[in-house]
């Protein structure tokens, strides 16, 4: 039914948040934790706030995966997936602060817009101007395979006002790591981008 849902200790499981459907989750200092999708499935819209951590451990799963008809707003927490995208918008996303980061497996940070296939997408079909990401603030690590920190794929666009941005990559050919990697709309006022490879 929507409302603030403040979580009382650490959980695992996945949830979805229908159309429709406003939901602040307060964290509180705790986990919620996936174990077999993706651990937050958005529909709706979402403000995330309370200093605690969403995990996804599944195989190609991730932390959250913000649909076309959803808006999501992260004020606080650390995000992070162990081998997918830790976040993958398809809809408006703002990152206000917080910690986003990826394990040493998988693909990029965070992925905003359509990849063009049909299990990245979610079964989904790319809107033009549809996916839109925010960042404002934060910090964002990927270190691994392909660890780019931001994707922004077909049809997204990407505003970046500030954060810092760090790519760790083990790769060491041309195409691993870059900071960001821009197929679509991106603009860039502010933020620290470092890459270590």
């Amino acid at each position: 039914a929507g409302g603030t849902v403040t979580l009382a200790g650490d959980i695992e499981g996945e949830v979805v948040i229908p159309e429709g459907v406003t939901v602040t989750l307060n964290l509180a200092g705790f986990e919620l934790k996936s174990i077999a999708g993706d651990t937050i499935s958005n529909h709706g819209t979402l403000t995330i706030t309370g200093n605690g951590k969403i995990t996804s451990t599944a195989n190609s799963k991730g932390a959250i995966v913000n649909y076309s008809d959803g808006n999501v707003t992260i004020e606080n927490g650390t995000i992070y997936a162990d081998s997918w995208y830790s976040i993958k918008n398809m809809g408006t996303m703002k990152i206000l602060d917080g910690i986003i980061s990826k394990g040493t497996n998988g693909a990029s940070v965070i992925a905003n817009g359509w990849y063009g296939n049909a299990g990245t997408d979610r079964n989904t079909t790319g809107i033009p101007d549809t996916a839109k990401l925010t960042i404002e603030g934060g910090t964002f690590t990927g270190e691994g395979k392909s660890s780019t920190v931001i994707k922004n794929d077909d049809y997204g666009i990407l505003v970046i006002n500030g954060g810092n941005l760090t790519s760790s990559s083990e790769i060491t050919d041309i195409n691993a790591g870059p900071v960001v990697l821009n197929w679509h709309d991106a603009t860039i006022n502010g933020g620290i981008f470092t890459s270590t490879n």
